[in-house]
């Protein structure tokens, strides 16, 4: 029993270090993203003009209003650390966001065990979390998605421990938090939003002002300095620019199309399902089941007992949850927003589904089938994790059953795969291996096939010139804004759940 008890207490530690190591053996293998180069120069260009005394050109930069809290130390660190070579670089990268990933979901475990007071509960949320395939693939390459997920996590905990306790120290804490999460993306704000109406609500229900006043206080002086210091872009105009970065979150830059339910629709003229659809095809089944009828159970409880939901307790913590997962939803459908690449925007409302499927979990607890729960997710957590396995390195690419029952690239031509281009490393090094010659010629379908490059040794790249298609000897694509098939000799296919994400072709 008392090592049943230590396990228990050391669950969360235990689970974050068992998925570090995996992390560990396997972030290498991990290709680039189409905007793997554009988010590493939000750091570089905010590092010269922050530490080297010069703009860098960043009065003409596109992309100034970003916010870089998480990728100015990333480009910090490589100054730091000496890395000069690109695979080193971008390596180390792909370990940092992952790294950050898993602070994130242990993160989770404890808010999970703070709210409940349940360790097996809390290690259900964290396995929900990180054993969900789109978003465990995109945890090694993607830092502009996942790095505002993991920050959403810890700022919703920090909420959750701040309104347990308001003293001063967890105030300062909450207002660094909201700094952080707002700079990483403005959507962050709906956190500062939800904090000021649950302390609109305490200043009715309680009698205790001062302490209010005092703790909503300190909240917005601290979140209000830090923003402004960590955001270059609010230096020059911090009013004005703010107003500006809300203007491009609902009208992004980014006019280009998309394959959705086999039909090629302009990122301006999405239909109001799209992100819903994309939760819903890449979500395990039973995680949909579980949240779906769980936010069933919490609507029913609203109805019938309101009052218990304004009350600073679990309950009230759940719409906090449920306004964190449909609100931002809500906001791309009314403001029209420009979304893409799958539902990757949104990522960060699913850490708040979880919870939402953990109060319905706790319901079950409570009535005594606490086995029946840890059995039947031990069963679907082995199944994700195999599929997870087989699919490696592009589990970034695995949809549910509920699309994935078609086979022979069907789902390929009703839905975009491997849209970032991440599967090019794959392809560049299986030339590599068949090909000895010492310059290789190379025609690839769009960026990210040259910028993979990048992921390679030294003497790799080297071996690989890219070229136009009629002189190259082979033809690499990944079936983004063409996924018909190619009238040329096939060689090799990256395949997974039976649709070709990555394909190279003999061409002379």
């Amino acid at each position: 029993m008392k090592l049943f008890q230590k396990i228990e207490n050391h669950l969360g530690i235990g689970l974050f270090s068992i998925f570090l190591v995996i992390g560990l053996l396997t972030y290498q293998q991990y290709g680039l993203t189409w905007d793997a180069d554009a988010q590493r120069e939000i750091g570089q260009k905010n590092y010269a003009y922050v530490f080297e005394g010069g703009e860098g050109g960043w009065e003409n930069w596109q992309n100034k209003d970003y916010g870089a809290i998480f990728e100015l130390p990333l480009y910090y660190s490589e100054q730091l650390f000496g890395l000069t070579d690109t695979q080193d670089i971008f390596r180390f990268r792909h370990f940092a966001v992952h790294f950050f990933f898993l602070i994130g979901a242990f993160f989770f475990f404890k808010l999970v065990d703070l709210l409940y007071d349940n360790k097996l509960l809390a290690a259900i949320g964290f396995l929900m979390l990180v054993l969900h395939p789109r978003i465990y693939g995109h945890s090694f390459f993607n830092t502009k998605d996942l790095s505002f997920l993991s920050m959403f996590i810890i700022a919703i905990y920090q909420t959750a421990v701040a309104f347990r306790r308001k003293t001063i120290w967890n105030a300062v804490l909450l207002g660094i938090a909201i700094a952080l999460v707002v700079n990483m993306r403005i959507l962050g704000i709906m956190i500062p939003a939800l904090v000021f109406v649950m302390l609109a609500i305490d200043f009715i229900q309680e009698h205790q002002t001062k302490v209010n006043l005092l703790f909503g206080g300190v909240i917005a002086l601290v979140s209000s300095l830090l923003l402004y210091a960590i955001w270059p872009y609010l230096w020059g105009d911090p009013f004005g620019n703010f107003q500006r970065i809300f203007e491009n979150m609902s009208k992004f830059r980014w006019n280009g199309s998309v394959l959705f339910n086999g039909d090629k629709i302009q990122s301006t003229d999405l239909p109001w399902t799209y992100e819903l659809t994309w939760f819903g095809i890449t979500t395990p089944i039973l995680y949909l089941i579980v949240g779906i009828c769980s936010i069933l159970l919490l609507a029913f409880r609203v109805l019938k007992m309101p009052q218990i939901f304004i009350k600073n307790n679990l309950e009230r913590n759940n719409i906090i949850f449920a306004a964190t997962f449909f609100g931002p939803v809500f906001m791309i459908i009314l403001l029209h927003s420009v979304v893409y690449d799958g539902w990757r925007h949104l990522f960060f409302i699913y850490p708040s589904f979880i919870l939402l499927g953990i109060y319905g979990l706790n319901f079950l607890f409570e009535k005594h089938y606490e086995k029946w729960v840890v059995g039947v997710f031990l069963i679907v957590f082995s199944f994700v994790g195999w599929s997870i396995i087989q699919a490696f390195p592009n589990e970034h690419v695995l949809f549910n059953r509920i699309v994935t029952g078609e086979r022979d690239d069907s789902v390929r031509k009703r839905f975009e795969l491997d849209y970032w281009g991440v599967s090019y490393k794959q392809a560049l090094e299986y030339l590599l291996a068949i090909d000895s010659a010492s310059e290789i010629l190379v025609s690839v379908a769009n960026y990210p096939g040259k910028s993979n490059i990048a992921t390679l040794s030294k003497s790799q790249r080297k071996r690989i010139r890219f070229v136009s298609k009629d002189e190259a000897t082979y033809f690499i694509t990944n079936f983004r804004y063409h996924p018909a098939n190619y009238p040329y000799t096939s060689i090799h296919k990256i395949k997974v759940g039976g649709n070709t994400i990555n394909e190279i072709f003999k061409l002379k």
